[in-house]
């Protein structure tokens, strides 16, 4: 089994290095230094900080926590990634910074040829039925909680707003801490986890925890550090902020905290030095975690619990699928942590199973969302869940705009590609004077996001489906440019489950903008059907 997590860990590395992929030149504005320390002013948004370098003068020098260059913080809103060396800054007076994945890639490659994995098999703590708060739980979600307890391995499913974070792991969580036990809380992205950190934490300042029962290791953003500066990690915080708190050293901060939070990447380069046996290990957002990289959570012989929902978006693999049969090691890469049970009875027979089979994975489904209304809910269930899921007894807030006859007059740039809907991005322009808060503007198209960016729509409101992944919002309005097999064809399951992901970044209002009549003429796709419900936007 080892060697062959090993080998994919090269298979897919060398396929990286020799197609030139993993690697982005992050665009920047401007730097300067102070002492030891190295402002850098971006001109673009990091979607991670866990793969970053330095290239100077040949050389590439990484960037971390442990390292000759340390990540003090990342400021999102403002841009500005703030580095501090310790090493001699004389070097540096022209870089290029880069974002670099080869570079965990061969992380996970070292973490495996060191390793000793274990089938989780470990029974959890005893929960009692005493133990389980009812009054804050449904049926379904207390159902959950004893899974979770009964079982070495557990997976919680559920749609957005069924209360997999703010119910069932919250309530897991605080059991634990409770018999202060040592607890894992894993994510794939800094994104997901610093959102189930959010959540979490703001659940136990009502019961009037402190926030230093939780730890998040590696670097916060700045909303999160402003937020939550009990619950960092102490290299994060300047000394102001550690002497207000008193948090002690890094040491004592890891002793005081129950839970310890961090990224899968963070824990595959943390775990040998944290010299910590977590009692527990629990999983968020387990349908987009590469299996390969959970596997080295089985370094830890603890329950494992996995929250999720396998009907959005899978893991992102660079290698597509015709080189993924030539080189069927590296499809570790491309499947999802909910395998682990598989690969560890089939180990390389895994590469011939089509189907998700989970026999020793107590599965617990969550059929209520409490974020959607019935209408909306109810549409999810037809196309996407097909297991009963049920909303709240209002009608979701669902728009549309028909941009069919709109003027292109001020629209600058590319209008000539079947990827960007002009008329798409005309109407988004229209609705943006009444958008304020958390709203977000979603498309299935690299070109429609630059070309929306280039006609002045504010870049950092801007994603893909796969770049708002982990990420929520009170409004989302959807550009889907045109149907599309891959990225908006519900016919295709795999397309389905993108619209999926773009749906369930809502927390309040969807607003669609297409050509309503186009989808009109296709009544069986999933968006035909959302506009049957949608009204149509007047402010």
């Amino acid at each position: 089994m080892i060697e062959t997590l090993v080998d994919s860990a090269r298979v897919y590395y060398d396929y990286l290095e020799t197609h030139g992929l993993g690697v982005e030149i992050i665009r920047t504005k401007s730097f300067h230094f102070e002492g030891q320390r190295l402002y850098i002013f971006l001109a673009q948004k990091l979607f991670s900080t866990d793969s970053l370098l330095l290239r100077c003068g040949g050389r590439e020098f990484y960037v971390g926590d442990e390292d000759e260059i340390v990540l003090i913080s990342y400021d999102e809103q403002k841009h500005i990634l703030l580095l501090e060396f310790m090493i001699p800054t004389d070097l540096f007076k022209e870089f290029e910074l880069l974002s670099d994945l080869k570079f965990l890639v061969k992380n996970v490659e070292h973490f495996f040829a060191n390793a000793n994995l274990t089938f989780p098999s470990q029974i959890p703590y005893k929960l009692c039925e005493q133990d389980i708060p009812l009054d804050r739980l449904s049926h379904d979600q207390a159902r959950a909680l004893r899974s979770i307890f009964s079982s070495p391995l557990s997976y919680v499913w559920g749609a957005p707003g069924s209360g997999k974070t703010q119910r069932v792991l919250f309530e897991s969580l605080l059991f634990l801490i409770k018999q202060n036990k040592k607890v894992a809380l894993i994510a794939p992205t800094n994104n997901a986890l610093e959102l189930a950190l959010k959540t979490v934490i703001k659940k136990s300042d009502e019961l009037g925890l402190e926030r230093s029962l939780f730890l998040r290791l590696g670097v916060p953003s700045a909303e999160f550090l402003t937020l939550y500066p009990e619950s960092c990690d102490s290299s994060a915080l300047d000394k102001k902020q550690l002497s207000l708190f008193s948090l002690g050293t890094p040491k004592e901060r890891m002793e005081q905290a129950c839970v310890i939070a961090m990224t899968l990447d963070g824990f595959i380069k943390r775990y040998e030095g944290l010299k910590i046996k977590f009692d527990h290990i629990f999983l968020d957002e387990c349908g987009f975690a590469p299996l390969i990289k959970v596997c080295a959570l089985c370094a830890n012989p603890s329950p494992l619990s996995m929250l999720g929902d396998h009907k959005q978006l899978m893991p992102v693999c660079e290698m597509p699928q015709k080189e993924l049969e030539k080189h069927p090691r590296a499809k570790l890469w491309n499947l999802s942590a909910l395998f682990l049970e598989s690969f560890f009875e089939l180990q390389e027979g895994i590469f011939e199973q089509k189907q998700l089979r989970l026999k020793q994975t107590k599965t617990a489904i969550l059929k209520e969302t409490f974020r959607y209304g019935d209408n909306l809910a109810r549409l999810l269930d037809e196309f996407v869940y097909q297991n009963g899921l049920k909303g709240r007894a209002i009608e979701s807030e669902v728009y549309y705009l028909d941009c069919s006859s709109l003027s292109l007059e001020s629209l600058r740039g590319e209008v000539d590609s079947r990827h960007i809907s002009p008329k798409e991005i005309q109407g988004i322009k229209t609705i943006l004077s009444s958008m304020s808060g958390s709203y977000a503007i979603i498309t299935p198209f690299v070109k429609q996001r630059q070309a929306l960016i280039y006609n002045g729509v504010p870049y950092d409101r801007v994603f893909t489906i796969h770049g708002s992944q982990g990420q929520e919002f009170d409004d989302v309005i959807f550009s889907p440019v045109t149907l599309h097999y891959h990225l908006s064809d519900s016919s295709n399951p795999l397309a389905l489950q993108a619209l999926n992901v773009a749906i369930s970044r809502v927390k309040k209002r969807l607003i669609v903008v297409c050509d309503v009549g186009f989808w009109q003429n296709r009544p069986d796709q999933f968006l035909s059907r959302i506009l049957a419900i949608a009204k149509r936007w007047e402010r």
